[in-house]
């Protein structure tokens, strides 16, 4: 041990019997501040969203494991007929529709449609294609719970176009 270790001693006597009642005390009496969950702040208007077991083609959630983990957040605007294109994610990701209307068909070939304040749990490394069939343009705001080095989203590879004779 160093000459400048601090060790705390232990309580005697009366002291210790004082500790005893004060440790118990702190533990046992009803606490004023604690952990809240979302619904109980005061004075904050909250509204549940969403809460899932499984992401938005029915599959169990996966969390990412990452020495690094890294989130990244983004609002993507697809505007009317406009195409994310046919992409997937190794990394969980979440999305909140801010406005207008955004149609994901899988590869499976199912086709999911989501509005203005749907929240989304995307698929994770399966490739999907998000487009925007209204009228006005299609706003959300995205959290990439990835890691760093890691892409948040992986382009399909387009197939080749057989030349014309």
């Amino acid at each position: 041990m160093t000459k400048n270790s601090f060790v705390p001693k232990k309580p005697e006597g009366r002291h210790r019997a004082a500790f005893a009642i004060t440790l118990c005390t702190l533990l046992l009496a009803p606490r004023q501040t604690g952990v809240l969950h979302a619904e109980e702040y005061r004075n904050v208007s909250v509204r549940k969203v969403l809460t899932s077991t499984t992401v938005s083609d029915g599959s169990r959630i996966r969390y990412l494991r990452a020495d690094d983990p890294e989130v990244s957040v983004l609002v993507v605007d697809v505007p009317p007929g406009g195409s994310t294109g046919w992409h997937s994610h190794p990394v969980p990701v979440y999305a909140y529709m801010l406005e207008g209307v955004l149609a994901v068909e899988m590869e499976n070939g199912k086709t999911f449609e989501f509005r203005k304040g749907d929240a989304i749990i995307e698929v994770v490394n399966t490739g999907h294609n998000g487009y925007n069939p209204g009228r006005e343009k299609a706003s959300l705001v995205v959290f990439y719970t990835g890691a760093v080095g890691v892409p948040n989203v992986v382009k399909e590879q387009q197939a080749a176009v057989p030349a014309l004779p």
